[in-house]
């Protein structure tokens, strides 16, 4: 894992090497209770996985700066039920995954129409944004939504983000044909033997 600095994950065309806003900047921003007055926070993450053990962490981690989170570990179906009804009075919600290769694989979830808009955004600017650089292509394609990942991190925050998986895959020098799938990783199929040494 590393640390995450922008929505989109680093190596895209046209995103900047450092964030242009402190994390600590966006998480205030991006930390408001959706409306509700309580004494608690209400966190939802999945029960699948790493989730009980990263709930523990968030309870502890945040009861260490005053704010009480009471962590819910959801099977995946309630988990996006709750998670995607905008009338559920969550606070946080933990979710992660590789979505693809395409920079709108990740940046059009924000848009208005989308029925997974998890973060429940609705802002005429950032869908007029997205639906400009989903007509692009290329190069113009890619520096659109870096620009649009630029402005949601400085601007609006629906999401906080805090790190990027890291894969490593380890051949010998007699394993060749290594096509990287960037939903699957590795595709095992297409692995050969290598009859001589590269």
């Amino acid at each position: 894992m590393s640390v995450a600095q922008m929505y989109l994950p680093p190596g895209r065309a046209g995103l900047p090497r450092r964030a242009r806003l402190p994390i600590s900047a966006r998480s205030r921003q991006g930390s408001s209770s959706r409306g509700r007055r309580t004494s608690h926070r209400r966190a939802l993450l999945f029960q699948e996985g790493g989730g009980p053990r990263a709930a523990q962490i968030i309870a502890n981690n945040l009861a260490a700066i005053g704010i009480d989170v009471r962590v819910h570990c959801l099977p995946g179906g309630e988990m996006w039920y709750r998670i995607l009804n905008p009338k559920d009075p969550w606070d946080l919600a933990v979710d992660g995954g590789a979505w693809g290769a395409d920079p709108g694989a990740y940046l059009n979830a924000l848009a208005s129409r989308r029925a997974h808009n998890v973060s429940h955004l609705h802002d005429p600017r950032v869908d007029a944004l997205l639906n400009a650089a989903a007509r692009r292509s290329g190069l113009a394609r890619a520096f659109a939504y870096a620009r649009i990942d630029h402005m949601l991190v400085r601007d609006v925050a629906p999401w906080i983000v805090f790190a990027n998986e890291s894969a490593h895959d380890f051949f010998s020098a007699r394993i060749g044909c290594q096509l990287y799938q960037p939903l699957a990783g590795i595709d095992l199929g297409a692995l050969c033997v290598r009859t001589r040494p590269h």
